[in-house]
């Protein structure tokens, strides 16, 4: 019931506020078939570069999936088959809804590569508390040390996306640049289901630490290789400068055309009140 509710209020949300912008093609034949459009990002350089960096953080996902995955079952097997392994779980959205608009503001003007290798370092030694100790106390810290570490790479990583593809081509560079993720999506699923039943069964001796040390022992070894193939992933010269003035489009997703701009140079809780003002005031025109 509460899933239909929230499936509700957010069709209504992006029914009556979000308003998207159509660009008509009057020349039907300068339409491309997908053929020649996945030729044309395959050709691309900077295709590749991204793809790197895509399959490098293969690794830190392996983390989330294992959250999702076993953890649950790490608990009921470590904590009894009683433990609130949901309200954990519950954390790592909370966490990522509060504290992502105050990194996203206080790191305008922080490169995004570098803050996508920042976020991954931290979510990579997360499952580290883990193999330290088997307790409320311990899963807590996990979830949120991990969704720190998502709510500073994620949202940088969709704007890297962005900002890497082609003008109109932004489409087939995603969908071209998700396959790594896709694949390797299988490949999780076997791994950490025979990690759990080898080293944390349900029944007999278990060596969860031994779990979690090799999970987050893949994330780091992601994160290393990141870091030292952060030039080639973006090259000096390849680097789009960053402004001074980050120019919001007011009420973007919301339907307005107006802007407004955030200028990171002023002090954190002013930019927090400028961003809510402006969140509040261009809901809609």
């Amino acid at each position: 019931f509460l899933s239909a509710v929230i499936t509700l209020v957010s069709f209504l949300i992006s029914f009556l506020f979000l308003r998207d912008a159509v660009e008509k093609f009057e020349d039907r034949k300068s339409l491309q078939s997908p053929g020649t459009l996945y030729g044309e990002v395959l050709r691309e350089q900077r295709f590749w570069r991204f793809v790197l960096l895509v399959m490098l953080l293969v690794g830190v996902r392996f983390v989330h999936r294992n959250m999702e995955g076993i953890f649950p079952q790490y608990m009921q097997r470590e904590l009894g088959p009683e433990s609130t392994f949901g309200a954990v779980l519950a954390i790592n959205p909370s966490c990522v809804i509060v504290t992502l608009p105050l990194i996203t503001i206080l790191f305008l003007d922080f490169p995004a590569v570098k803050m996508i290798w920042s976020g991954a370092v931290v979510a990579s030694v997360s499952p580290l508390v883990l193999a330290a100790g088997h307790s409320y106390t311990t899963s807590v810290a996990f979830v949120t040390v991990l969704s720190l570490g998502e709510a500073v790479w994620c949202p940088r990583l969709f704007e890297y996306t962005m900002s890497m593809a082609p003008t109109g081509r932004e489409g087939t560079f995603m969908a071209l640049a998700a396959t790594p993720t896709l694949l390797a999506s299988g490949i999780y699923g076997s791994i950490s289901h025979a990690m759990l039943e080898a080293l944390c069964p349900e029944h007999g001796e278990r060596r969860s630490e031994l779990m979690w040390l090799a999970v987050s022992s893949v994330a780091i070894l992601s994160a290393t290789v990141m870091g030292l193939l952060i030039d080639v992933i973006e090259p000096p010269g390849a680097r789009v400068p960053i402004p001074r003035k980050m120019q919001m489009l007011r009420g973007h997703g919301w339907g307005a055309h107006e802007r407004m701009e955030i200028d990171p140079s002023q002090p954190w809780h002013k930019r927090v009140f400028v961003e809510a003002k402006s969140w509040l005031t261009t809901r809609r025109v």
